[in-house]
């Protein structure tokens, strides 16, 4: 019996649509801004959790899921509804642009998928639901998390 793994299917498509997309968005704010803060693509996407203070590369995202709910439907479908935390780790020198950077990586964010609420038809809905902000200084490098929390939904079927 083969079993489909929505969840994880979920995560990756929003991964690998994040990877292709963004950085038209992240551009096209350098350029209308101009003002020369730098808003390089995400140099690493996983989906996961992982130390965020050691990663080998910055910026970075890491897409992992926070609460999943289902709801049975009547036909041979369910609908998915699915929390996904999309986490953002920028590090720089200047924490005043760091936390310009980080509204900017945001309104990227959602700005792609204000253009296209399913991902390239990997969904059937996803939005930015809410964002925290969290400066950290845990030595003598600055960083700024940003949490985005995605709200996706999927029907699955259940053969």
């Amino acid at each position: 019996m083969a079993y489909t793994l929505y969840e994880e299917e979920v995560l990756t498509d929003l991964k690998d649509y994040i990877a292709d997309h963004l950085n038209t968005y992240l551009e096209g704010i350098e350029t209308e801004q101009a003002d020369g803060l730098d808003l390089p693509d995400f140099k690493r996407i996983d989906v996961g959790e992982a130390d965020i203070f050691n990663l080998n590369v910055y910026p970075a995202l890491l897409l992992f899921p926070e609460e999943v709910n289902y709801e049975y439907l009547a036909t041979r479908a369910d609908d998915l509804q699915m929390s996904v935390n999309a986490v953002a780790v920028l590090k720089g020198a200047v924490t005043e642009n760091l936390a310009r950077k980080a509204l900017r990586y945001v309104a990227a964010m959602r700005k792609m998928l204000d253009a296209d609420r399913t991902a390239g038809a990997q969904v059937d809905s996803v939005a930015v639901k809410k964002v925290r902000f969290n400066a950290r200084s845990p030595g003598s490098e600055n960083f700024m998390v940003v949490e985005i929390i995605l709200a996706v939904g999927k029907e699955i079927n259940r053969t």
